[in-house]
C-alpha cells in the first residue's frame, strides 16, 4: 500500500520556491546583499554579494571586488545563502568587505 496521496495531488505553486510569479515566494531580493556558502574545488567557500538580477535558478550578483558573478542555485555546488549581516568590525569601520 502506497502513501495516501501522490505528488500530483500537491499544489506545485506552494511547494515550488522558484515561483517567480508570486512575489511572496521570491527567495532573493534584488539590491540586497547576501552571504553565500558554496563548494569550490573540494573546499567550502564563503563570500558576500549584492543581487543584481534573479531569474530562477540563476543569480547575477556583484562581489566586493566589483566582479560580476552568475550563480546557479540549483547546482550541487550551491550550499546556502542568507541575508548579509555586517560584523561588529565592519559597523565600526575597522574593516570593509
Amino acid at each position: 500500500m502506497g502513501p495516501p496521496f501522490s505528488m500530483t495531488d500537491i499544489d506545485a505553486t506552494i511547494c515550488n520556491p522558484w515561483n517567480t510569479d508570486d512575489m511572496e515566494m521570491q527567495m532573493f531580493e534584488i539590491g540586497k546583499t547576501y552571504s553565500f556558502t558554496v563548494h569550490d574545488d573540494g573546499q567550502v567557500s564563503h563570500f558576500a554579494g549584492e543581487i543584481v538580477d534573479w531569474q530562477a535558478p540563476l543569480l547575477k550578483l556583484t562581489t566586493s571586488g566589483e566582479a560580476e558573478v552568475i550563480l546557479n542555485t540549483s547546482s550541487s555546488a550551491f550550499i546556502r545563502a542568507k541575508p548579509y549581516e555586517p560584523s561588529v568590525y565592519e559597523t565600526r569601520g575597522l574593516i570593509t568587505l
